[in-house]
C-alpha cells in the first residue's frame, strides 16, 4: 500500500487462496474491482480505499464469508449500489465506504451482518429509507450515514437500542435548510451542509 502502483488490478489476484490480508490502498489503481477477488475465501481484511476504481461492488464479494475488515473509501467514482449478496458477509466487523458514489438503497437485509462494529458510508447518493435492521448490530458503535439522499427519519428503534449506538450521524441538522431531511433524536452529530456535534466538539470535522 501506498507505493504509487497503478493500472488495473489483474485478474490473476484470484489465484492467491492463501491470502488473508490484502491491502492495496494509497494506489493508483484504475478499472473496475476483479470478481475473482471472491475466490480469495481466507481473506480477512481487504483494503481497496483511496484508488480511482469504478464500475461498483462485485456481486462475488458475498463469497468472502470470512472477511471481517472492507475498506473501499475515496474511491470516488466507484458508484453502483450495495449488491444484496455483500450482507451474506456475516462477520463483517467494518464497512468503510464514505466518498465512493454508492447509490440506491441499504437493504434491510443489512441486518443480517450481526459482527458489525463500525458502519460508515457518509458523502455518498444513497436513497431510500435508513433501515431499523441496524438494531440487529448489538456491537454496533458508529453509524455514520450523513451526506446521502435518505429520506424519512432516523428509526426510533436505533436511538433505543440496547446496548446503544454510540456515535449515529445522520443529515439531521437544519442549520442552513430550515428542515431536516432525515430528524433524529438521539444522533451525536447533525448535517446539513455542515455538521454540528451536541458539545460542538472538532469532532465535527472528521466527518466532512
Amino acid at each position: 500500500f501506498y507505493n504509487a502502483l497503478s493500472g488495473s488490478i489483474p485478474p490473476s489476484i484470484g489465484n492467491f487462496s492463501y491470502v488473508s490480508f490484502l491491502r492495496l490502498h494509497g494506489n493508483q489503481f484504475t478499472g473496475t474491482i476483479p470478481t475473482e477477488l471472491g475466490q480469495l475465501t481466507k481473506l480477512k481484511e481487504l483494503y481497496l480505499s483511496q484508488n480511482y476504481l469504478t464500475g461498483g461492488i462485485p456481486s462475488e464479494f458475498g463469497l468472502l464469508t470470512n472477511l471481517g475488515d472492507l475498506r473501499l473509501f475515496l474511491n470516488t467514482d466507484l458508484g453502483g449500489t450495495i449488491p444484496d449478496e455483500m450482507y451474506n458477509m456475516t462477520v463483517l466487523q467494518r464497512f468503510y465506504a464514505w466518498s465512493s458514489g454508492l447509490t440506491g438503497p441499504i437493504s434491510s437485509k443489512v441486518g443480517q451482518l450481526t459482527d458489525m462494529y463500525h458502519f460508515i458510508a457518509r458523502r455518498n447518493q444513497l436513497t431510500g429509507t435508513i433501515p431499523s435492521e441496524f438494531i440487529k448490530m448489538p456491537s454496533l458503535q458508529l453509524l455514520w450515514l450523513h451526506f446521502n439522499n435518505f429520506t424519512g427519519p432516523v428509526p426510533d428503534e436505533l436511538c433505543t437500542k440496547s446496548p446503544p449506538i454510540r456515535d449515529i450521524t445522520a443529515d439531521c441538522g437544519a442549520v442552513t435548510v430550515s428542515v431536516a431531511k432525515n430528524p433524529c433524536s438521539c444522533c451525536y452529530a447533525c448535517c446539513d451542509d455542515i455538521c454540528v456535534t451536541e458539545t460542538a466538539d472538532n469532532r465535527a470535522f472528521l466527518r466532512a
